[in-house]
C-alpha cells in the first residue's frame, strides 16, 4: 500500500493558515493533494489540527482520510517523526511506502 501523508497544522506565526492561502492561484494544500493523486496513492492521509479544512470539501476530497491531530502534535517544535508515527497508528494496514 502506498500512503501519502500530508501534514497541515495551523499556528504559523508568519503566515496564518498558509496551507490554504492561494499562491499563484492554488493553495499549497490543494497542490499537495493533486500530487498525491497524480502519484496514485492508495490512501491520502491529511493530518491536521484544523477542523475547518474539510468544511465544504467533504465531497471534493472524498478520497482523503482525515486525521484530527492532537494539539500536542501541532506545536512549532513538534518533530515530524511524531506526526508520522501518530498517523501510522491510524492506518488500518501496513503501508509499503510513506511520502511526507
Amino acid at each position: 500500500m502506498f500512503v501519502a501523508l500530508i501534514p497541515a497544522r495551523t499556528g504559523s506565526k508568519r503566515i496564518p493558515n498558509k496551507h490554504i492561502r492561494a499562491i499563484a492561484g492554488r493553495a499549497p494544500l490543494v497542490r499537495a493533494l493533486d500530487i498525491a493523486r497524480v502519484l496514485r496513492a492508495d490512501r491520502i492521509l491529511l493530518s491536521s489540527d484544523a477542523e475547518f479544512l474539510l468544511g465544504g470539501r467533504a465531497e471534493e476530497w472524498s478520497d482523503v482520510y482525515w486525521i484530527h491531530r492532537d494539539p500536542k502534535l501541532a506545536a512549532d517544535d513538534t518533530p515530524m517523526r511524531e506526526v508520522v508515527k501518530d498517523a501510522l497508528t491510524r492506518v488500518p494496514s501496513e503501508p509499503d511506502d510513506i511520502w511526507v
